[in-house]
């Protein structure tokens, strides 16, 4: 009788995936950095929009998670120029712990997705990997 093996599989629904997250908070966006790299993601931190704008366009990002309120250039600022910018913008979340923004102003702006903070890393995971499987916008919401 043979002995068959088994293999203990561990998904990482972000393998593969390089993710910008802008957030003004260090410590946050370094918590965020450690869970996306644990689940496989290749992650580069911005601490504002001027900075991830830099990067988006020296790298090329699978999706963006950004806060919406922080000094010197908001994530809302940061969407504007990465619409305008010549290269292919990849899909754009935000998260907030604020709610100033309405649905439709979101979804104009061409969001993905919203996440309302304070939510869970695995709620977090979720959405990213919903995004990028393109899961409509409605349920992200």
């Amino acid at each position: 009788m043979e002995k068959s093996e088994e293999k203990l599989v561990i998904e990482q629904p972000l393998a593969g995936i390089h993710v910008l997250v802008v957030d003004d908070e260090k410590d946050l966006r370094e918590m965020l950095a450690e869970y996306l790299i644990a689940e496989g993601a290749e992650v580069d931190l911005a601490g504002d929009g001027l900075q991830a704008f830099e990067l988006i366009e020296t790298s090329k990002f699978d999706i963006i998670l950004t806060d919406v309120r922080m000094p010197n250039c908001s994530g809302i600022d940061l969407v504007k120029m990465v619409r305008e910018s010549t290269r292919k913008a990849p899909p754009i979340v935000m998260m907030s712990a604020f709610t100033d923004l309405s649905s439709k102003e979101i979804k104009d702006m061409g969001v993905k997705a919203f996440i309302l903070k304070p939510t869970s890393i695995q709620r977090t995971v979720e959405i990213l990997a919903s995004t990028l499987n393109g899961t409509d916008m409605d349920e992200l919401f």
